[in-house]
């Protein structure tokens, strides 16, 4: 039932995993016995089977479309199941048929630019402008920031995506709305297995999971060990994986659960190129990034707990976590060495959670967030062309900071006439950022400062469902997002007194659309529009070409998202099953609103039209084909649009095979399969020069193949 792990190298996050292994036992149920055989064998022996109760503590995938069903906005559910028979590394690859999301690769498969309704635009990597929770806990650093790398896809079950005021009532105060990951467990996912993978560019990929219930324990836990040489030069990734959680049944209504995960990810970065190095040779490193040796390494865990008490039709969660997170990032301006500890702590009821809205269900949350980051920055020891170009020198900066968030959240439904439902959300968000010198800094170091953001942000919708199966919605809700660390510090511009000013980036989005399934058809489209006050951008008059990150003055956001589902099958007379259609098509028009300066231009990083589209074909039993085509529009890569600096959009043909015998699957996944050219995503400017670095190539033509094993 457990996977045989080899430790070979990796000795430490391996024999962590042969450490569960004696446990196993424990956790296999025994059956159940309603009677016993006597003596004379006169009794018989009646074995009671059924299946295991499902866990308090964290949701199933049915759960959680319930739950998306019933709110008057953008959201969708997506199952990382169905990213088997595909190379499964990314969110980008999960994410792939999620309507609303951008996620392209910039270094490697994994270093992300992730946005959703064009979130987060000033900063291409480490993500912002979204809130990440895992298993009810944030990923986010207290400031907004996050590493896409940390999360590990291997363990989580399904992904929940709440696109703007969809999140309000979770507690997501940002243009973006939340992604939440929501991990397997030994009660929802029991059993075990191995998998393995490789192709293109020296890329392979290994792991193995088990889970096990009792009656009253469960458990899971998840290894997983990744690297590839990558396509460009000095673009080379490795990471490993180790997570798990454990579940107590305490009473039928208690249960409390312990989460835990290790990551190490290592990355070298090729760097941006600029067009003319992108036409000369786009698999090539920059420079900078060759002569810096630029690289970006980060290791990080983390411990949660998540506690439920669900009497009746009430619900109430307590939840504690602290993630430890080091960074060792080799950039071009010198080597920054980053700790940050978080701790968080959450407090949330429900009423009617599980029943729904008939006639009225609620949940408040009550949210508290510290971050302690430590920030040491060496200079090079020596010039971009000296033989010390990579070394690192002496403490150039060094700081000390503190970030604390503390929100209220909640959300109301009422059922006041037949399939008309009313909601009304809110969140209530008190934040500070706090920045000294630490030791060694020197006298020129940035200015210290201590800040105070606050809001209150209400949000109101009505769903309609006309029909079984149709939901209709309306929505409207205010965002707010303070200054991250990143944007204070640096070139801010300073008032007399030295103090960095900025001031939190808000917005008010409305949204309708539909949901649901009629027939052979399945949708989810969603129409909305943003105005966004003092969006964080880096912007000057005179075109410098990366000024410092200021207030902007009114943008907007509008836009189409659409996903789609067809039984080809059912419309052809085919026999069932044998044909789909999946695809998804996101419209994003982001623009300045009358700015003396930037006019109504486009507020540049991402395309204007993205959609993707994939045919699964089941000719046999156990056989599956998905041909699949990613298209892109043209992308803008500055803010005052300066003709011939925008990145060509482009269409990309891709297959996979997938093929599944008893326990055992094999599959092949082809990218790319054109060898087309492309732009994978943009870095963002104020004005773009011919010098200028804007480009991320993406892969050309790629194939993974690999094998699981489920036992």
């Amino acid at each position: 039932m457990f996977a045989a792990v080899s430790c070979g190298r990796r000795a430490p996050a391996c024999r962590l995993a042969l450490l569960l292994v004696p446990f196993a036992p424990a956790l296999v149920p025994a059956p159940a016995r309603a009677g016993a055989e006597d003596a004379a064998g006169e009794r018989p022996v009646i074995v009671v089977t059924g299946r295991l109760s499902p866990s308090l503590t964290v949701d199933s995938s049915e759960d959680a479309a319930r739950a998306v069903d019933r709110l008057p906005g953008g959201a969708s559910v997506v199952a990382l199941d169905d990213a088997e028979g595909r190379r499964r590394a990314t969110l980008a690859d999960a994410l792939r048929l999620a309507p609303g999301v951008f996620a392209a690769p910039r270094f490697g498969p994994e270093d992300l630019r992730l946005s959703v309704r064009g979130s987060g635009l000033v900063r291409t990597g480490h993500a912002k402008g979204l809130l990440l929770l895992r298993d009810g806990v944030p990923v986010n650093a207290a400031d907004g920031n996050f590493d896409p790398p940390t999360l590990d896809l291997a363990s989580g079950a399904f992904l929940t995506i709440l696109r703007g005021p969809a999140a309000l009532g979770v507690g997501a105060t940002t243009l973006g709305g939340a992604i939440l990951l929501e991990s397997r467990t030994g009660r929802l996912d029991p059993g075990g297995g191995t998998d393995g993978e490789g192709g293109s560019f020296g890329s392979w990929r290994g792991g193995a999971f088990a889970g096990a219930a009792g009656r009253n324990l469960d458990g899971f836990f998840a290894f997983s060990s990744s690297a590839t040489d990558g396509w460009r030069e000095q673009s080379a990734t490795s990471a490993t994986r180790v997570s798990g959680n454990l579940g107590v049944r305490l009473a039928p209504a208690l249960e409390t659960r312990v989460f835990a995960g290790h990551v190490d990810f290592r990355s070298k970065w090729p760097g941006v190129l600029t067009f003319a190095e992108y036409e000369a040779n786009p698999r090539q490193a920059s420079l900078v990034a060759r002569r810096r040796d630029q690289d970006n390494d980060i290791r990080q865990s983390h411990v949660a707990s998540r506690t439920v008490w669900a009497p009746g039709d009430h619900r109430v969660t307590f939840a504690l976590a602290h993630d430890d997170r080091f960074k060792d990032h080799a950039t071009p301006q010198g080597i920054l060495e980053e700790t940050n500890r978080t701790t968080s702590a959450s407090l949330g009821w429900a009423l009617g959670a599980d029943s729904g809205p008939e006639p009225f269900a609620a949940n408040l949350g009550l949210r508290f967030a510290a971050t302690e980051q430590e920030a040491r920055t060496f200079a090079y020891a020596g010039g971009l062309m000296s033989p010390l170009s990579a070394v690192k020198g002496a403490l150039s900066s060094s700081r000390d900071r503190l970030a604390r968030n503390l929100e209220a959240f909640g959300r109301a439904e009422w059922a006041f006439a037949p399939g008309l439902v009313a909601t009304a959300s809110f969140a209530a968000v008190r934040t500070s950022r706090r920045d000294e010198p630490g030791p060694g800094d020197p006298p020129t170091g940035g200015p210290a400062y201590d800040q105070r953001f606050s809001a209150f942000l209400p949000g109101a919708g009505l769903l309609w469902r006309p029909a079984a199966g149709v939901t209709l919605f309306a929505g409207w809700a205010r965002s707010f997002e303070a200054p991250a660390f990143f944007d204070l510090g640096g070139n801010i511009p300073l008032q007399p007194d030295r103090i960095p000013r900025l001031e939190a980036q808000r917005a008010g989005t409305f949204e309708i659309g539909s949901r649901g399934r009629a027939g052979a058809f399945g949708w989810d489209v969603t129409l909305y529009r943003s105005r966004i006050e003092g969006e964080l951008l880096r912007l000057d008059a005179a075109g410098a070409l990366n000024p410092p990150i200021v207030n902007a003055g009114v943008t907007r956001r509008h836009g189409l998202e659409a996903a789609a589902t067809a039984d080809l099958a059912a419309l052809l007379g085919l026999p069932p099953a044998t044909l789909d259609l999946a695809a998804k098509w996101d419209w994003l028009s982001a623009r300045f609103v009358d700015d003396p300066v930037y006019r109504r231009n486009r507020v540049a990083g991402l395309p204007e039209h993205a959609a993707y589209v994939e045919l699964a074909v089941r000719p046999a039993e156990g056989l599956e084909l998905r041909p699949n085509v990613t298209l892109r529009s043209r992308t803008e890569t500055d803010l005052f649009n300066t003709p011939g600096a925008a990145a060509d959009g482009f269409v990309l043909l891709g297959a996979s095979a997938r093929l599944q015998r008893g326990r055992v699957v094999l599959w092949v996944d082809g990218r790319n399969l054109g060898n087309r050219t492309h732009v994978s995503a943009v870095n963002l400017v104020n004005r773009a020069t011919p010098s200028s670095a804007l480009v991320f190539p993406g892969d050309p033509r790629a194939v993974y193949g690999g094998a699981s094993l489920r036992f």
